[in-house]
């Protein structure tokens, strides 16, 4: 239920999000109150009233819906802010800047569990910090370089005669006029007559060792429990290039990777999170982490393997509600 008075959970997202409607089902239909909104209709369609004094703590307020009540946040994909169309374009940065400042810092400052703060999210997003928090959480990762120097990916090419992958560090694709994503850039080989390419050196990169791989693992974390699926893709670099050759199943990890999962989590801050994974050709099937998507998509997965994890997010949003 979308509700207009006391709401229980807010839930920031997109207007069409199929994914967290499954979670929200769940909400409505343990009769938990839920306001549901997209961070895009501020601040042309919706208004923001936040105060605070001596006593604290905040109060706020969304379109005359107080937010006192609110104990849970769920931080989906919401939109970007949207600004009236009258307002000069070289305003427009330094608008937004005191939206994101205004609205998410007042939201982030109730005394609610995030599921996941803005912040924490921002932060878990630069690929390089992941891999440092994952190493110190015990989890093998390919060697990995980030650099603009053609030079350097020669030479580090040649300590991985098996091969170089390249990735993108930046998630977030440009977007067209009309404000959709402009397209997908999956991971790549790097061919040898590419090493030294110049263009390397326009802005950073990442480059990875190429890994003999035997299949993924799209692990999928919701307030401390751990569904893990095994993805077979027939061979494919980056699976999410051909859904149809894919087949997924539910995959038990090993204690050791399940607990540099829990590691990761609390050193990143994380209540949720989608971890991927390449099972190598070794003897040892050793589990190399990729990345961590702390805002992931999973919905697919669930539909596949009937792990209950809008169950699991609708729980952990609820609890100690029921």
């Amino acid at each position: 239920m979308t509700c207009r008075h006391g709401p229980r959970v807010l839930v920031v997202t997109a207007p069409v999000d199929p994914t967290a409607d499954m979670v929200l089902t769940h909400l409505e239909a343990d009769g938990v109150p839920f306001l549901r909104l997209d961070a895009a209709q501020f601040p042309t369609v919706v208004r923001l009233t936040g105060e605070i004094g001596a006593g604290g703590p905040w109060s706020a307020r969304l379109d005359g819906v107080q937010l006192d009540t609110v104990e849970a946040v769920y931080y989906r994909r919401p939109g970007r802010f949207e600004f009236d169309t009258a307002i000069p374009l070289d305003m427009i940065e330094w608008c937004e800047g005191q939206a994101r400042f205004g609205f998410w810092g007042v939201l982030e400052s109730l005394p609610a569990r995030w599921i996941n703060a803005p912040t924490a999210v921002h932060r878990a997003e630069y690929k390089p910090r992941q891999l440092a928090h994952a190493v110190n959480a015990g989890l093998s990762i390919p060697d990995t370089l980030v650099t603009n120097d053609p030079d350097a990916v020669a030479e580090f090419a040649v300590r991985h005669p098996d091969g170089i992958i390249t990735k993108t560090l930046y998630a977030r694709m440009p977007r067209t006029e009309a404000g959709h994503l402009s397209g997908v850039v999956y991971t790549n080989t790097v061919p040898p007559q590419r090493y030294r390419d110049p263009t390397i050196a326009a802005t950073a990169h990442l480059f990875q060792a190429q890994l003999k791989k035997r299949f993924d693992v799209r692990a999928t974390v919701v307030d401390g429990q751990v569904y893990a699926a095994r993805i077979d893709n027939l061979g494919e670099l980056d699976w999410r290039r051909s859904h149809r050759k894919i087949t997924y199943q539910p995959y038990e990890l090993p204690d050791s990777v399940a607990a540099g999962i829990h590691r990761l989590m609390a050193s990143l801050g994380l209540v949720f999170g989608a971890l991927d994974f390449v099972v190598t050709d070794q003897a040892d099937e050793t589990h190399q982490f990729i990345e961590i998507n702390p805002n992931g998509q999973w919905g697919w997965i669930e539909n596949h393997t009937g792990q209950p994890i809008s169950r699991a997010l609708a729980d952990a949003l609820k609890g100690d509600l029921s």
